[in-house]
């Protein structure tokens, strides 16, 4: 998963990740290893 901060050269918003993405990330990261396999839940 990769914020959008920038398309075709053009900065989206302010051009940093914002909340929504900290949380996403946060989500999926509680969800999965360090290899990035899925823990069954």
């Amino acid at each position: 998963m990769m914020p959008v901060v920038e398309v075709d050269g053009r900065v989206v918003g302010n051009g940093k990740p914002g909340p929504l993405t900290a949380k996403l990330l946060a989500a999926f990261r509680e969800t999965t290893d360090p290899d990035r396999k899925v823990i069954p839940a």
